[in-house]
């Protein structure tokens, strides 16, 4: 008796492809009704939101951070007003240097 490991592995492939469709038809017609009406992707969005703007809050900071400690003038921009931010130490070194 010869056995044909070809078409056993070929049964066997296709047995698992299969059970995987199923389960994922499964899986998926039973919550995807739920998801859309829960609120699952309104959270999602929403942290989402918060995380860029986190993100973004970090990166203004830093970037002040880092042109401060070198001494830089630092402009700001703000609807119709602009300021020009200046560290307050660098202002104490320089009338240190200049007094002494």
């Amino acid at each position: 008796m010869k056995t044909d490991w070809v078409k056993i592995l070929l049964a066997f492939i296709l047995g698992g492809m299969f059970g995987a469709m199923f389960l994922g038809i499964l899986i998926f017609s039973g919550t995807t009704s739920t998801f859309m009406t829960d609120g699952h992707c309104d959270d999602i969005v929403r942290n989402e939101s918060i995380n860029s703007v986190n993100y973004g809050i970090e990166y203004v900071i830093s970037s002040i951070t880092k042109q401060s400690i070198q001494c830089q003038q630092i402009p700001i921009n703000y609807s119709n007003y602009s300021y020009t931010l200046y560290p307050l130490e660098c202002l104490q070194l320089n009338e240190d240097t200049q007094n002494g």
